[in-house]
């Protein structure tokens, strides 16, 4: 495959690590998009700067991961002028940054305003870090951030994506009017074929038979404060049966983790909680299996590739009204429940765990049936490809592209 072809994409993390909503957009967009474009990708070797390096790797070097070609860099290969040296050897025509706020997203973005890649077309997907929701996390060192950012130009000329429609309405609300953004939904992951009717009786079977007066739930999510996990734990506390609640994700905050196992320690003796550590991506599915339902109160969402992976796992889905999934109980796969509304979330708890098996199979296909719909779209794949040819198209800052579509000298950009 030819250069101009070429995507070199910088995020945190990427595989063999299983951290965050941006890892799998991208494993899911390479996967799905590896035989239209040459994707090479510069990455951590490690999911956070306090863990320990991913084991089974060789660092500093060009690895093949599927359809792509890997270099998880060591701390010490961190610094800008490295970065910059591997993007001018690898010669892409499009440099894909995932965050805004990435210390690696950040180094490069410098680079290309006052280094050796003013000639480099960028596009950069927040990944759902400019919601309000998100930016109400550490808001004032973001927000000294973004001024500052704005005040050298880093966002001139630059081509932002946005997963929906309310994220593009994020962008420009915190960015200004003159963003250029473009919508280009996530991708679902890929999947081997469908399954003979065997192979899928045989998956069924391995599901949890579902008994009035007892519930298997599960939460996968990174496990911060936002995520809901303290509001799941109060509100399985309020049912009547035997319930279980399984959490799954990394620890992000220690404090909030404490307040956790704090609450743990006070459930009433008919709910049990088990915590199953982090859960690598390609197991998603085959762990959910063994759930009847999945809860996800979350604050807010850029996408949940958990919560479509709970569906395909058939496990229906209890999630707030602050993610992009709709029409779920219309489809019998879930509800999208207000978190202002714990009455109507203890309902529809109660009313899972009193379900018996006839009833509960008809919202668990209906979960299956929701996602098996959703995934074959195909106007979500055309929407990123044409994204990502539009980038490869555009100039660099040093060819025309310094002002066009960025926050240039006198534009008033509005505060997060």
């Amino acid at each position: 495959m030819t250069t101009d072809r070429r995507v070199l994409i910088c995020l945190d993390s990427y595989l063999p690590g299983s951290r965050g909503g941006a890892l799998r957009s991208v494993v899911n967009t390479v996967e799905t998009l590896g035989d239209r474009f040459d994707f090479h990708i510069l990455t951590r070797d490690r999911d956070a700067p306090d863990a320990p390096p991913y084991d089974g790797i060789t660092p500093n070097t060009w690895t093949r991961l599927g359809p792509a070609l890997v270099q998880h860099l060591t701390p010490d290969r961190l610094t800008r002028s490295h970065l910059a040296r591997l993007t001018r050897d690898t010669a892409p025509g499009l440099l894909y940054v995932s965050s805004v706020f990435s210390t690696l997203s950040i180094r490069m973005l410098m680079e290309r305003r006052f280094g050796t890649l003013r000639d480099l077309s960028v596009a950069l997907a927040p990944d759902g870090e400019l919601a309000a929701w998100a930016l109400a996390t550490k808001r004032a060192k973001k927000a000294a951030y973004l001024t500052l950012a704005r005040l050298l130009r880093l966002y001139d000329g630059l081509l932002w994506r946005a997963s929906s429609e309310r994220e593009r309405d994020d962008i420009l609300r915190v960015m200004g009017a003159q963003a250029d953004v473009r919508v280009a939904p996530n991708l679902p992951a890929v999947h081997a074929p469908a399954p003979t009717a065997t192979a899928h009786a045989t998956a069924a079977a391995a599901t949890p038979v579902k008994r009035p007066g007892e519930i298997r739930l599960a939460l996968l999510s990174r496990l911060g404060r936002n995520k809901g996990l303290l509001f799941a734990l109060d509100r399985v506390a309020e049912l009547r049966g035997e319930i279980t609640l399984d959490f799954y994700g990394p620890i992000e905050d220690r404090a909030h983790w404490l307040e956790c196992e704090a609450r743990v320690a006070r459930l009433p003796p008919n709910v049990s909680v088990l915590y199953g550590g982090n859960v690598p991506s390609g197991d998603v599915v085959s762990t959910l299996r063994r759930y009847h339902a999945f809860i996800l109160p979350t604050a807010g969402e850029n996408f949940g590739h958990a919560i479509l992976e709970a569906l395909e796992a058939g496990c229906p889905a209890v999630i707030s009204d602050q993610t992009p999934w709709r029409d779920l109980e219309a489809a019998h796969a879930g509800w999208q429940i207000p978190l202002t509304r714990e009455d109507r979330w203890r309902g529809t708890l109660q009313r899972l765990v009193d379900m018996d098996e006839p009833e509960y199979r008809t919202w668990s296909d209906g979960a299956e049936r929701f996602a098996a719909a959703w995934t074959v779209q195909s106007a979500s794949v055309d929407a990123l490809v044409s994204f990502l040819d539009e980038g490869l198209s555009r100039g660099g800052l040093s060819r025309g592209g310094l002002g066009r579509g960025g926050l240039g000298r006198g534009h008033a950009a509005r505060r997060p």
